[in-house]
């Protein structure tokens, strides 16, 4: 669609108004180029920075996704690359035949590259969040925080379909356990 437009563009350009007037549309392509090529490399030089699959707070990068977003903008959200989900390239019928997966260590505890220890056993068994998906999934990223809460965001054709926020099983705290209350002392009277 882009190249089509871009020819007919030139064309109308030169008819109009010769060599100059395509001249102005070349120069005029030629900065779109340019300004495009210097935010992805802006994007991307910021996400180098951090670690693959870490954000800030997983709660707010899940409330400022939206349906059809494009993976270049959800990648300048979190300032960081995703991680590969490690079962993100098998379709959902060869996962109901593959076998469970083994069990995958703590994510602080396990080396982390791309795909590698990123998911707790629970995690690794989840379906795509689509429903209506048959067909492979292609592109699974999840980004993670300091509290250990992930988001899950799957994306077809670049464009983000599905994402779902997973909190940590909350622990109960110490003040949430009523304490035995101290007995006053008796005063003889």
């Amino acid at each position: 669609m882009v190249p089509l437009a871009s020819l007919a563009l030139l064309v109308w350009a030169y008819w109009s108004w010769s060599w100059m007037g395509l001249a102005m549309v070349v120069s005029a392509m030629v900065m779109w180029l340019l300004l495009h090529y210097t935010r992805l490399m802006h994007i991307f030089k910021q996400a180098s920075r951090r670690p693959i699959g870490h954000v800030d707070s997983a709660v707010m990068l899940h409330v400022k996704l939206r349906p059809n977003m494009p993976l270049i903008k959800v990648i300048a959200l979190t300032k960081s690359l995703g991680a590969v989900e490690a079962a993100s390239f098998t379709s959902t019928s060869d996962q109901a035949q593959a076998p469970s997966p083994s069990p995958i260590t703590h994510p602080r505890s396990a080396p982390t590259g791309l795909g590698e220890g990123l998911l707790t056993p629970a995690q690794a068994s989840v379906q795509p969040l689509s429903a209506a998906s048959t067909v492979a999934v292609q592109e699974v990223f999840i980004w993670r925080d300091a509290q250990d809460s992930f988001v899950r965001c799957e994306f077809e054709g670049g464009r983000l379909k599905a994402w779902a926020l997973t909190r940590p099983p909350q622990e109960p705290s110490a003040e949430a356990t009523p304490q035995p209350q101290p007995q006053p002392p008796l005063t003889a009277n």
